[in-house]
């Protein structure tokens, strides 16, 4: 009687080179039984999550992402419980809030999240700039406190932080060309 593990698996070998991209399993871990199914199994970018510096990099991004959002969550709390904002503007966070958490966890999950992460980091982006520029148009007008002026500055550095990241999985989303190094 042999193991399971001595019996070849011909369904665990990867196509031929020539077959399209969409149409090879991204691992050779992978079972793939169909073209359909082929064409579900995750990708980064495009390419196949072989791509192991890719892959690292998702991983990276995807443990900061849900860092980052646990820690905008309890900083907007606080400020909310602190100093009241209006609920839609709380509520608006909490959606970035959720869409960090969600993409990184799916990065996780499935290694192929980096879509999913670039939505949310974009989303934050954009937040983070009108958030940011409300408040300076206030101090501009000379309407600005101690407090809205420390906002301001916080607000800055985490417009250049999410900006960064955005560019990042932006990158990361961006198809290569097929043999490009």
């Amino acid at each position: 009687m042999t193991t399971r593990a001595a019996q070849p698996n011909k369904r665990l070998q990867l196509p031929p080179a020539g077959l399209p991209l969409r149409d090879r399993p991204c691992s050779k871990h992978v079972v793939v039984g169909s073209r359909a199914a082929a064409a579900a199994i995750p990708f980064v970018g495009g390419e196949r999550v072989l791509d192991m510096d890719r892959r690292k990099v998702e991983r990276w991004l995807a443990v900061f992402s849900i860092a980052s959002a646990a820690i905008h969550f309890f900083g907007e709390t606080w400020v909310h419980l602190k100093f009241g904002q209006f609920l839609p503007m709380l509520i608006v966070d909490y959606i970035a809030i959720s869409l960090l958490l969600f993409g990184g966890v799916r990065s996780l999950q499935t290694g192929a999240g980096a879509g999913l992460l670039c939505g949310a980091w974009g989303f934050t982006f954009c937040l983070n700039y009108r958030a940011l520029f409300w408040r300076v148009e206030v101090i501009l007008e000379g309407r600005g406190t101690p407090v809205l002026e420390t906002m301001t500055q916080v607000l800055a550095v985490l417009l250049v932080v999410s900006m960064v990241v955005f560019l990042i999985t932006l990158a990361l989303c961006n198809p290569r060309k097929e043999g490009a190094a």
